[in-house]
């Protein structure tokens, strides 16, 4: 629970605003751990400086409402640290910069969300104290019923639901749910075992997913594989029937968002967003078959 605080007696405060929220109906007979919060909403001027880089509370800092500072972090550095990984072996300057262009406008987003969530919580301005102590009640009644829409508030919370519309992307942003920019979906492969997608995928390299069996990888097989496998091939077909949305075939990063997706057979564009993004670094590929 956050609440408002004088900085007195925080004890005495917590059961007065407990018997305030409550209408006296619980009674707090002992606190256990009382925390004082003085919120700043602050992100660093640049995430980046040569060798340097940012993440988590040293980039971005808010208030605890909504419970999102972990999940922010993490993302960060899920999002750097394939990069950092590929950068060491040859790749681009700019998939570096990539960090910020990706990560920054999220953590914009969770600064002002955290902000207005805070300020909803604790604010002694007339309309919203009133709201805290007779309009909450209603409203969660209205809105908890509803799964859509609290699954809809789950994703914006956990991360589940961040898109990225620019950084180490194909530039093609479409609203497809499996366009280049967002988190690739999960669901299940019956092929034998049934499992999800997001359980065959590891953080180690790029993911290729074949959906149409017509797909021809020969051109990423055939690519030097003197150096470490940084693309594993699945041949998923009809395995995966329980999306009929799905295009032909999907590149997926290894933070799991989709680099980029096609509706033919061939994988050109999959090839160009390697070769742009790799640079030096032979992009050797294997197998799940």
């Amino acid at each position: 629970m956050i609440g408002p605080g004088q900085g007195g007696d925080t004890a005495a405060e917590v059961r007065a605003l407990m018997e305030c929220q409550t209408n006296g109906r619980v009674d707090v007979v002992d606190v256990e751990w009382v925390q004082v919060v003085r919120p700043q909403h602050r992100m660093a001027e640049a995430y980046r400086r040569g060798n340097v880089f940012l993440a988590g509370d040293a980039a971005h800092v808010h208030s605890p409402a909504g419970a999102q500072g972990m999940n922010t972090g993490i993302g960060d550095a899920a999002n750097l640290g394939w990069k950092i990984g590929l950068a060491v072996r040859g790749a681009p300057d700019s998939l570096l910069d990539s960090y910020e262009m990706e990560r920054r406008p999220v953590a914009r987003q969770v600064v002002r969300l955290t902000g207005l969530a805070f300020a909803l919580e604790v604010s002694q301005f007339a309309p919203l104290r009133w709201g805290r102590s007779w309009a909450a009640r209603p409203v969660a009644s209205l809105l908890l019923p509803r799964p859509r829409l609290v699954s809809a508030f789950a994703r914006i919370v956990s991360g589940l639901d961040t898109r990225y519309r620019h950084g180490a992307l194909d530039g093609d942003h479409v609203s497809s749910r499996y366009g280049s920019g967002r988190r690739l979906p999960d669901s299940e492969i019956n092929d034998g075992a049934v499992t999800r997608i997001h359980r065959i995928l590891d953080a180690q390299s790029f993911h290729l997913l074949i959906f149409d069996d017509s797909v021809d990888t020969s051109p990423l097989e055939r690519l030097a594989k003197t150096r470490q496998e940084i693309v594993t091939i699945h041949r998923l077909g009809a395995a995966t029937a329980s999306d009929r949305r799905r295009p032909a075939w999907v590149l997926v990063r290894p933070d799991g968002y989709i680099a980029t997706s096609g509706d033919d057979s061939a994988i050109d564009r999959a090839l160009q967003y390697l070769k742009r993004w790799l640079g030096d670094q032979s992009p050797a590929a294997r197998s799940t078959l």
